[in-house]
């Protein structure tokens, strides 16, 4: 088991039935352990089993459930900031 974190920011989440449909959606995925959502940040946290579910699968089927605009990795994003690039 190769137990990984990623958090996704979530640009147009703006509502409890978005924090509902994300934590049911990603959390009946085979291989997560735990799925925390934050609306004001717009973030989503997800630990899962990398041997079973990778990160584009996640962003997949968060996009897939949805009609939201933009899924992004933060770290991607922070790794750029600190170069000095765009995400």
């Amino acid at each position: 088991m190769s137990q990984s974190k990623e958090t996704f920011i979530i640009e147009c989440m703006n509502c409890g039935g978005c924090v509902s449909a994300i934590k049911h959606v990603v959390g009946q995925l085979d291989g997560v352990t735990g799925v925390d959502v934050n609306l004001s940040s717009k973030e989503v946290s997800v630990e899962f089993d990398a041997n079973v579910v990778d990160i584009q699968r996640l962003k997949e089927v968060i996009m897939q459930s949805s009609h939201w605009c933009f899924v992004s990795s933060v770290q991607k994003a922070k790794r750029a900031k600190r170069l000095g690039m765009s995400a």
